[in-house]
């Protein structure tokens, strides 16, 4: 019975389009006739034709698309009932059918090909368009088209049972739940049963809102083969009485009758074979001006709603309420509201991908799963904050419209340049949800410097002025230090430094019985779980704090004249790659937030730079290659706001290892790319550097090139069995990890049978020259144990020359043990404001002059001139363009 009347509807509404297509056209062919028979009925055929042609060819060239058929079709339409008007106006002017062949002239007939070409085009874009959607439905993927939730299924039958029932529905929910989505879906399933009119009161204007509404109520009578015999008074009677109006109510007296003229609307309403739906969207979202129109709209609508009219309202109470509407209020127009069913994020998250057009193809929900789940938080803060602790972070107010927005932005961001690797993923994603779905701790940060550090909880006070806030890694500082206690330097004041108990912290993260405390808890809770889902480390914050510390207690060591403890050479690669490891986050943090921020470390710029400047460039000599480099990383010309990492104090060269070991130690390089970097960059240093010495510095290089390859192992082998020995390095860490390293290598490729690691470990309490000895056993075994493996013969020719270069190499190392001097360190190698170093405006005008330059304590020159002779020659040569300003002012300086 019901598909019965839906058929009926359908084709009642087909011939009403027919109905309605073949009026506009006689309209045309009339107004057409009138024109040509009244006023234009001298104008020559050939004339028409031409315009006609011209304007047809001036629609296809702008709009001749398959995408606009149905205007064109419409235009084709037009123009024939135009030209149908002409031929009658011709016909009723004398002229025969018979008069216009006859007279059939070269021009007119290449126009009539014209028209017809211009026509066969049309129809071939209408079949092309025909095509093109069957081709589309039929490849149309599963779940292209949008769907609902199962639990939006409900809620749409829930709708569709209260409109049948009530024929007033209010849909209640907040700005980008899908409102307007499950209305359109209830719409597009039930439009064979309504006539559907959608009012945006947020694009209209409000105070004709009622002369709008009665327009598309018009409309639709017109449609439905209705004439509205009332609709034209009640929009004059809403309208500002005029002239015109005094006039019309002159002529009918009857029309002015506001009361008469709705009522005889209404019945017209009342002859509609389908009900009306009216369909409010976002009626919360009007602005304040236009907030006291709402309820004019309301009490007009309700009216309506006895004459064939239904009505669903969406808008979210709360803003309603906020605009003065109340529920109380509501409930007199809209009595029965229904909700949206809760979705949860994962299915929003789910369908987000589903809809997306290009998702990277290696995005997957799952890649989502890690926000939702219950997380500890790490060793270091349970083992400092005295008890342990769960967080889950769920989204605020998870819209579809916004969970779609936040998917599409990580989408439009991973699989791209450092976000290729599925490793950074996760800050990709936690930051986009903390963006989305955390704006108010999104905009507390400045994002100029690491995320970790700026950061803050709060500990909550019965005063709001007294309350405190600490970064993770200052609760931490803090509850080391324990209690408050003051410290007294003698002649200064009492010094108080304040820490932090296990209590403090428990009121900063669980919850009580205070409202606004645990407001401040639950809000501390988020700022500490998105730190974790971002991926930081305490523990490696930590160990940073820790060599921060150990470095300015060497460098005060160093100034008192106590011997260097040479921390930073001695970090092992470990601890630079957990450094690393926050440090690469908060980059790729910065740049999420301004693209103008590097999004690569400072020791990844900068081995990038070198690469490209230095190894793969051959058109400069070495020498200046290498000083440009130089230039360019201390003056911070990088990539966007990377900065140099070379430390004064620093061998240049040992920086740079570092940096390269950091670069290369990434899954997306191949084996292949790591041996080719390195390999260039030992031959460039030795190429480059006139020292043979085996000095401390090398050995932390060679620590710095261990990539677990064969062929570089070798390389460093070679290298190292040529430098000559400076003395002994027993005490130093990098020395006993460069043995373990390449003794595991050793041992990892055949050439070591085994290795006993134990013995290269630091004495506890620190080395002394009775360690020595533990030392010298382990490599007099290690060259025992391969001068059995030479002796066995168990190997190809070139892995003989091999194990005589391990054995080398053991060898050397014993009588770099037994050296009774400490090893030479290189220290800074290049220094960047050396002078000597620079290129000159005029290198031999420059020299001449740095003659007269003292060199000595006394003050002795090769050429004793006075300061005034001196400055008269500079003077000179700057004059000629010899010298330039900062050469002149560094002379004089120095003189």
């Amino acid at each position: 019975m019901i598909r019965k009347r839906d058929s009926r509807t359908a084709m009642i509404q087909r011939n009403n389009t027919c109905y309605t297509a073949s009026a506009k056209g006689l309209t045309l062919a009339l107004i057409s006739f009138i024109t040509f028979y009244f006023i234009l009925n001298k104008t020559p055929v050939d004339v028409f034709l031409g315009v006609y042609t011209v304007i047809t060819a001036i629609i296809l060239l702008s709009v001749g698309t398959c995408k606009n058929i149905r205007m064109l079709l419409s235009s084709i339409l037009s123009g024939i009932s135009i030209m149908a008007g002409h031929v009658l106006a011709k016909l009723a002017c004398g002229c025969t059918i018979e008069n216009m062949i006859s007279h059939m002239t070269l021009v007119r007939i290449l126009l009539l090909i014209g028209i017809l070409i211009e026509y066969m085009i049309i129809f071939w874009l209408w079949h092309a368009s025909a095509i093109m959607e069957q081709q589309r439905r039929l490849h149309r993927k599963p779940g292209e088209r949008l769907e609902l939730f199962p639990e939006r299924t409900d809620d749409l039958e829930r709708l569709r049972k209260y409109l049948k029932t009530f024929g007033v529905v209010g849909v209640n929910g907040s700005w980008g739940s899908g409102k307007t989505f499950l209305v359109d879906e209830f719409t597009r399933k039930e439009r064979d049963k309504y006539e559907v009119i959608k009012v945006e009161p947020l694009t209209c204007n409000m105070d004709k809102i009622d002369a709008y509404l009665f327009k598309k109520l018009e409309n639709v009578l017109w449609r439905n083969r209705i004439y509205p015999e009332y609709s034209r008074r009640l929009q004059r009677l809403m309208a500002n009485s005029g002239w015109t109006d005094k006039i019309y109510e002159t002529l009918y007296p009857d029309a002015s009758s506001d009361l008469t003229a709705f009522e005889g609307f209404c019945a017209d309403l009342d002859k509609l074979e389908n009900p009306i739906l009216l369909v409010y969207e976002d009626l919360d979202r009007i602005s304040d001006e236009n907030k006291d129109q709402i309820a004019k709209l309301l009490d007009l609508t309700a009216k309506l709603l006895q004459h064939n009219v239904k009505v669903i309202y969406e808008f979210d109470l709360k803003k309603m309420a906020v605009l003065g509407y109340g529920y109380d209020y509501i409930e007199k127009y809209i009595p029965y509201t229904m909700n949206l069913t809760p979705v949860s994020e994962k299915k929003l998250i789910k369908k987000a991908l589903a809809e997306m057009d290009n998702v990277n193809k290696d995005l997957r929900s799952e890649d989502f799963d890690y926000l939702f789940v219950h997380f500890s938080i790490e060793r270091l803060l349970q083992e400092t904050f005295g008890f342990p602790l769960k967080l889950q972070l769920s989204m605020n107010n998870p819209t579809p419209r916004k969970v779609k927005q936040f998917v599409s932005e990580v989408n439009s961001t991973v699989g791209f340049g450092q976000y290729a690797d599925k490793k950074n993923w996760r800050t990709v994603i936690a930051f986009y949800f903390m963006k989305h779905f955390f704006r108010g701790i999104y905009d507390e940060l400045a994002f100029e410097g690491d995320m970790i550090d700026e950061i803050r909880l709060v500990l909550p006070s019965d005063e709001s002025d007294l309350e405190m806030s600490y970064t993770v890694m200052e609760l931490v500082a803090g509850c080391k230090l324990g209690e408050a206690r003051s410290t007294t330097i003698p002649g200064e004041e009492e010094r108080v430094e304040y820490g932090l108990v296990s209590e403090d912290i428990k009121r900063m993260l669980l919850e009580g019985r205070s409202a606004r405390k645990n407001q401040i808890v639950r809000q501390n809770k988020d700022k500490l779980g998105l730190l974790i889902l971002m991926g930081y480390k305490f523990k490696f914050q930590q160990d940073e704090a820790d060599q921060e510390i150990l470095m300015q207690r060497d460098a005060a060591n160093a100034g008192a004249g106590k011997r260097s403890g040479n921390v930073l050479l001695n970090q092992d690669k470990e601890l630079i790659k957990n450094i690393e490891y926050n440090k690469k986050i908060s980059r790729l943090i910065k740049n999420l937030y301004a693209n103008g921020r590097s999004e690569f470390t400072n020791a990844e710029a900068i081995a990038q730079v070198f690469i490209s400047d230095v190894l793969e460039e051959d058109q400069r000599p070495r020498e200046k290659r290498w000083r440009d480099f130089l230039v360019r990383a201390c003056q911070g010309d990088l990539f966007k706001d990377n900065r140099t990492v070379f430390r004064w104090g620093e061998n240049d060269w040992v920086s740079l290892f570092r940096a390269l070991n950091i670069y290369v130690d990434r899954d997306t390089f191949a084996q292949s790319a790591k041996e080719d970097i390195i390999e260039r960059a030992l031959d460039f240093y030795f190429a480059f550097s006139d020292n043979d010495e085996l000095d401390f510095d090398k050995i932390v290089i060679f620590n710095y090139c261990s990539i677990d390859s064969n062929k570089i192992f070798i390389k460093v082998l070679e290298r190292f069995r040529n430098l000559k020995i400076t003395g002994n390095m027993n005490g130093e860490k990098a020395y006993r990890d460069f043995l373990r390293e390449y003794s595991r290598h050793a041992m990892k490729k055949g050439y070591l049978q085994r290795y006993d690691f134990f013995k290269l470990e630091m004495p506890i309490g620190g080395y002394s020259e009775r360690h020595s000895g533990v030392l010298r056993e382990y490599l007099e075994e290690c060259v025992r144990l391969v001068d059995g493996t030479l002796k066995e013969g168990l190997y190809p020719a070139q892995g003989e020359q091999e194990l005589e270069l391990v054995k080398d190499f053991y060898e050397k190392n014993i009588e770099v043990v037994e050296s009774s001097a400490e090893a030479k360190q290189t220290g800074i190698k290049v220094v960047f404001s050396d002078r000597t170093e620079e290129e000159h405006t005029d290198e031999e005008e420059f020299k001449n002059l740095s003659k007269y330059v003292p060199k000595d304590a006394d003050g002795a020159g090769e050429n004793q001139v006075t300061r005034e002779e001196f400055a008269a020659m500079l003077e000179e040569s700057y004059s000629d363009g010899k010298i330039n300003l900062r050469e002149y002012r560094g002379l004089l300086r120095n003189f």
